[in-house]
């Protein structure tokens, strides 16, 4: 619209939407062409980063349904991150719709890492199933995991089946607006947050009795909604969640690929790899002296409010360091000493070069890949310009997109 005003140009806003449209498929690929390609371009990610796990999925008419990346750099680094991980999902705004799902990690400096990601349909037990029993073949189920998303069901179905030693626990944030929009009581979610965070048993008992008291309708929704204690307040969880008590590291993700959710899948996939390599050579640049004074920091914040799972300093460690005040970097746990930060992002996430770059060897045993079908939307259409209907009778260019238009659209079964 700023051209058109600026330049005086006698252009219909439905033209100008449309010369966008084909501006941005020739810059970074047309959707219905992008997925023919996204075998190539995933052999050419394995290519360019050695160790790279990738699986692709398709129905029987060899038509797209997921896809799963995983790269070399993230697995090896993931080993020094504290065994926790943030899984969610974000819907995609491109002709084929979509989610994307992400698994992520958090670093000793509070650092979001992204372990692994995928495309899929939709947010149902297939897709999160199939994405879940990938991440399994990286991680595997120990006792020691935390796992942490929203109360999506899918999600609470298939990790209590695949990762059935793991400890779950349900993400504050999404608690809080579940709270929100169905019990509508101002001033609730301050304490609701106050009373998931204590870190001391009796801590929790007085504030919760105090929400009760306040609020008697929370409650009721939160044992109503079979919510237990122990997937949402900190003091009664039986693993170690440090911490994290939310799903924002996954969020922030979101809202950094924003604009990215409306490309082409390879697109997408190719501003994902971008963010992550970027974050990944910013965080080398970390001077170590900075790094040594933000743990000391920590530390004597730990100290003074002497609790158990604030960045898992445990009482014998406190006690130990008052008794014999002895260097406090040698009492840290390893995930916040800076040999192991530094061990997280040695290695670099390359880039694959552009299409007319791509060097394959075997493009004969590629699978190949069909568009997905596009979504029928629901309910009626909307009402358009006359100008649209008149330049759809004089046939004029672009007709075939305003007859559609103007076509009943059919329900969704």
């Amino acid at each position: 619209m700023t051209i058109m005003q600026n330049n005086h140009m006698p252009i219909t806003y439905w033209r100008a939407w449309k010369g966008k449209k084909i501006a941005n498929n020739l810059l970074r690929g047309s959707p219905k062409l992008s997925f023919p390609n996204l075998p190539a371009y995933l052999y050419m990610g394995r290519k360019m980063n050695p160790g790279t796990i990738t699986h692709l999925e398709v129905d029987e008419e060899s038509k797209f349904k997921y896809v799963f990346i995983a790269y070399a750099t993230c697995i090896k680094g993931f080993r020094c991150m504290r065994k926790i991980i943030v899984v969610d999902g974000t819907w995609l705004k491109s002709r084929y719709k979509g989610v994307i799902l992400i698994a992520m990690a958090q670093d000793g400096n509070f650092h979001q890492y992204p372990i692994a990601w995928g495309v899929v349909d939709s947010e149902n037990d297939a897709s999160w199933s199939w994405f879940l029993t990938k991440l399994h073949h990286l991680i595997p189920d120990e006792s020691e995991w935390v796992l942490i998303s929203d109360r999506h069901q899918s999600i609470i179905n298939w990790l209590s089946n695949i990762y059935k030693k793991s400890q779950h626990g349900h993400c504050r944030w999404h608690l809080s607006q579940n709270i929100k929009a169905n019990v509508r009581v101002k001033g609730v979610i301050k304490l609701f947050d106050e009373t998931a965070n204590a870190h001391k048993v009796s801590e929790f008992n007085q504030l919760y009795d105090e929400l009760k008291n306040r609020y008697p309708r929370v409650v009721n929704y939160l044992e109503e909604s079979n919510v237990p204690l122990s997937k949402w307040a900190r003091s009664h969880f039986t693993g170690c969640r440090y911490n994290i008590m939310t799903t924002n590291g996954a969020e922030f993700i979101n809202a950094v690929m924003k604009q990215p959710r409306e490309y082409s899948i390879i697109a997408l996939l190719e501003a994902m790899q971008a963010k992550v390599s970027k974050w990944f050579n910013n965080r080398r640049k970390v001077v170590a002296v900075g790094f040594y004074n933000i743990i000391r920091k920590r530390f004597k914040k730990a100290l003074e409010m002497n609790v158990k799972q604030l960045n898992r300093f445990e009482y014998e460690i406190i006690a130990t360091y008052e008794q014999t005040r002895i260097e406090i970097y040698d009492l840290c746990s390893n995930y916040y000493k800076l040999e192991t930060w530094a061990l997280a992002y040695v290695d670099t996430i390359y880039l694959v070069p552009q299409l007319k770059d791509w060097d394959i060897d075997e493009v004969e045993l590629l699978p190949k890949v069909f568009p997905p079908n596009v979504p029928i939307k629901c309910g009626r259409r909307k009402r358009i310009k006359s100008h649209l209907l008149e330049m759809a009778k004089n046939g004029l260019k672009g007709v075939g997109y305003v007859e559609s238009l103007v076509t009943p659209r059919r329900h969704a079964p």
